[in-house]
């Protein structure tokens, strides 16, 4: 984990993960947002989930997956204090983004200020490229699609999914409202002092996901919306979020042209699954031109990955995120040594 120092432009502490990969060849840096799933103003229990996801989920699935490095951030979605449960910093909501002092100030930058940190920390051992990956789901997928509407330049590809069928939409009004954060980018200027920048959201590519049997909507939720937006929102986007929302909001993307996919996966909740894992990393290496370990390693069949070892045990996705990462990918690590 490393901790701010009194010169750092951000506030909490990161945890920065380096999988055993490749040296000579660059690549990204992953970001993917911490997620607690509920408000505490405990801060040590921010920090133990974020550990846990970085030893043992999601995130770090797709690093040793992809072979590279992986950052998350332990910000905190506080309960009363330095401000109170409306702020869902998880999300990087409208009154996170507006928050004007103190330690939760402008979030969206204190996590570029960690991004640059650990950049400067890898570069010596590890050619990094400028621009990261992001990857988040639920409340962190909702962070890494609205972090891409403010800071594109910096974004090469992202993931996002489980959004509740609403992602940010690159305009400024539709049907009779002006559409501002986190709805549209109406006010973006205002928020971050500089202007919304349409070719460059447009450059960033996207690979946004549901399961087709996700009910968990968050619109009626007092931390994720406020009254006006929600029923601005509800006017805009529609209420069901498969039927409604999500094929809306790929609309208006291919209507601005941004490079995106839209993805709803068939029989499945609010989870991630092996498929929803094998076509995130699949998305990533292909657009963020990241080599596969068996073109480095100069074989001629696939490198074995955990995915693979998960299959052949049986193992669903979903247990491996539960705490069995760590020892697969040791397994994973064997089999190939066994390979070679």
């Amino acid at each position: 984990m490393i901790s701010p120092g009194d010169s750092d432009s951000f506030n909490y502490p990161y945890f920065l993960y380096t999988p055993s990969t490749d040296t000579t060849t660059e690549r990204p840096l992953l970001v993917q947002p911490n997620n607690t799933g509920a408000t505490t103003d405990d801060f040590a229990k921010h920090r133990a989930e974020a550990r846990k996801d970085v030893e043992e989920g999601f995130a770090r699935l797709i690093s040793d997956e992809l072979g590279v490095p992986l950052l998350m951030p332990v910000f905190p979605r506080p309960e009363s204090e330095p401000v109170d449960w409306r702020h869902y910093v998880h999300q990087l909501d409208t009154e996170t983004m507006q928050i004007s002092a103190g330690p939760l100030e402008r979030v969206d930058l204190q996590l570029v200020g960690m991004i640059e940190d650990a950049q400067n920390r890898i570069s010596s051992d590890i050619p990094l490229t400028e621009q990261v990956i992001l990857n988040g789901f639920s409340a962190s997928g909702n962070f890494v699609n609205r972090f891409a509407v403010l800071h594109p330049e910096l974004v090469t590809s992202v993931t996002a999914g489980g959004v509740n069928g609403m992602v940010t939409l690159p305009i400024r009004e539709a049907k009779g409202h002006t559409l501002n954060y986190q709805i549209g980018v109406a006010d973006v200027e205002g928020l971050t002092g500089k202007q919304f920048d349409i070719a460059e959201f447009g450059d960033v590519n996207q690979y946004i996901y549901m399961g087709a049997k996700d009910q968990n909507d968050t619109l009626q939720a007092g931390d994720a919306w406020s009254d006006e937006q929600r029923e601005i929102a509800r006017e805009v986007y529609g209420e069901d979020m498969i039927d409604d929302r999500f094929p809306y909001c790929e609309s208006v993307y291919d209507d601005v042209d941004a490079s995106a996919e839209f993805e709803l996966y068939e029989g499945v909740g609010h989870a991630v699954t092996e498929a929803m894992v094998r076509d995130i990393t699949n998305f990533h290496r292909e657009h963020a031109e990241i080599p596969d370990r068996a073109v480095e390693s100069g074989k001629s069949d696939r490198d074995v990955s955990i995915l693979d070892v998960l299959e052949l045990l049986g193992i669903p996705v979903e247990a491996a995120i539960a705490g069995l990462t760590t020892v697969l990918a040791g397994m994973a690590y064997l089999l190939r040594q066994v390979e070679k």
